[in-house]
């Protein structure tokens, strides 16, 4: 078995990206500045994802969509300023009693993806324990995913109402009555993808 960090994780992502990177997060602070702090060896890797989604959108013209929970954030700010990423925020109190945006997954070229619990902070690439998956070359999974960040796409929508009733296409292949049936490393596994509000 294979334990990469999630720094490696994403800047394999980044590097496999060919069209698109669609990313939730709860809160952005790569770069040192954002957090107060200074540049030092441990904060490189949150300089270097930074970087590695603007030369991805920059050079590649990889596509780089990003919601995120309602509060102000400079970094994905300035990347949606210069064009480089489209960024939506969610505020769940316009629908919910309370709540916040606290999913963090990537999605890669709809096919490979990363869900865990490292939010977009240097310091969870470096000074906090963190637990992730990277998954690659499966569609399956990424489009039940991308489902979901279609729907926090929708939400993020300047006075977005939710419906009443979602639409059938959101409606994900893979869920706990009919989970994907996967074989990692011999061992059978059950998996689905899943949110709660």
């Amino acid at each position: 078995l294979e334990f990469p960090s999630t720094s490696e994780t994403w800047k394999r992502l980044i590097s496999l990206a060919e069209s698109t990177i669609d990313i939730a997060s709860f809160y952005w602070t790569l770069l040192p500045e954002s957090a107060g702090s200074y540049r030092g060896e441990t904060t490189q890797d949150g300089v270097d994802i930074y970087n590695g989604l603007i030369a991805a959108a920059a050079n590649r013209s990889v596509k780089l969509r990003i919601v995120q929970n309602a509060q102000a954030n400079n970094e994905t700010a300035d990347l949606a300023s210069k064009g480089w990423a489209h960024v939506r925020s969610l505020n769940f109190s316009n629908w919910f009693p309370g709540g916040v945006l606290h999913t963090k997954f990537w999605i890669v070229d709809k096919k490979h993806l990363y869900l865990g619990s490292a939010n977009l902070d240097w310091r969870a690439l470096t000074q906090v324990k963190e637990l992730g998956v990277g998954v690659y070359n499966c569609p399956c999974l990424a489009e039940d995913l991308t489902k979901l960040m279609e729907v926090y796409w929708e939400m993020g929508a300047p006075n977005k109402q939710l419906p009443s009733v979602w639409p059938i296409s959101l409606a994900t292949r893979y869920n706990s009555t009919n989970p994907l049936l996967a074989t990692l490393n011999g061992q059978q596994s059950a998996v689905y993808i899943s949110v709660t509000v």
